[in-house]
């Protein structure tokens, strides 16, 4: 026999992966930890959404308003082949557009400075924003909430929607408290509106006077006519902008609340506390299974 025969031969150690089966009997040998792990967090789970205040969601829907003219059916008079318009027709027309215009207005000072000046002069909603810890933060009750707080509130915490391709909009708003969260954005939805329709109302007075002032000082008759024809539509406009119509927007569908909490939800924890308590416990068990001699 040859020294070459007697060595043994060196034992190559296997490289294989480990494959599903390994990975569960490892699972199962730390079963208890990753058990605890589960346990731990999901109790975890239990008592953040036991202790955290519920938030329900309101949402509101608002439109453009339609003016009383849209009900005009004649378009005008044809003079020397010549449409004519009338003057309640003109006046639909002028008003449509600033309509528009409006809406586009108060769908932007819903979340603006200007609602945010208004709010902070009304205790009852700066109490109510106070509520909310969770968008508007934790501050101190003694201080006086400032605008540019209730400002950045408002961006943060009323979101606008589009609805299909009419111009609806949703207002979307969540709040701790379910029976003031409607009301909260119904009346920044009037603020914004009545802001609005004091702006218009400021330019509508100060065109009459003006117009008054040339009607009074003009002497062509073609001049007065017409003068006197713009005085009558500032004096219809001022009429449909009084405070007891809808200006500019309206609210199609009344705030309505969610019937149960938005955020937390229990079910959504759990299954969290559970994914991680289980790896969290298993890795555990794999560190101390590494170091343990």
């Amino acid at each position: 026999m040859t020294q070459h025969d007697q060595v043994s031969s060196p034992q190559v150690p296997s490289l294989s992966e480990p494959n599903l089966g390994d990975l569960l009997r490892d699972i199962w040998s730390g079963r208890w930890f990753v058990m605890a792990g589960i346990f731990i967090c999901m109790i975890a789970g239990y008592w953040f959404v036991s202790s955290t205040p519920a938030y329900y969601r309101a949402t509101m829907v608002i439109g453009p308003v339609t003016s009383p003219l849209d009900t005009v059916s004649s378009q005008g008079r044809e003079t020397n082949g010549q449409l004519i318009l009338s003057p309640a027709r003109f006046l639909h027309q002028r008003n449509e557009h600033q309509t528009q215009d409006n809406f586009i207005k108060i769908e932007t000072l819903l979340t603006g400075r200007a609602v945010a000046q208004a709010v902070h002069n009304n205790s009852e909603i700066t109490t109510l924003i106070r509520q909310d810890r969770f968008t508007y933060g934790p501050e101190d009750k003694t201080t006086p909430i400032s605008v540019e707080k209730i400002d950045d509130y408002l961006n943060k915490a009323i979101k606008i929607r589009k609805i299909g391709d009419n111009a609806m909009r949703e207002i979307i708003y969540h709040h701790p408290n379910p029976t003031q969260a409607g009301r909260l954005i119904t009346e920044i939805f009037h603020i914004a509106t009545n802001y609005v329709r004091s702006q218009d109302r400021n330019q509508m007075t100060q065109r009459r006077a003006h117009l008054i002032e040339s009607l009074r000082t003009a002497h062509n008759p073609d001049q007065k006519t017409a003068i006197a024809f713009l005085l009558s539509l500032e004096e219809q406009r001022l009429t449909l902008s009084a405070d007891e119509l809808p200006y500019a927007a309206q609210i199609i569908d009344p705030p309505s609340l969610s019937p149960r909490p938005v955020w937390p939800k229990l079910p959504i924890f759990l299954a969290c506390g559970f994914l991680f308590g289980g790896f969290l416990g298993y890795t555990l068990f794999a560190i101390i299974r590494a170091i343990r001699p």
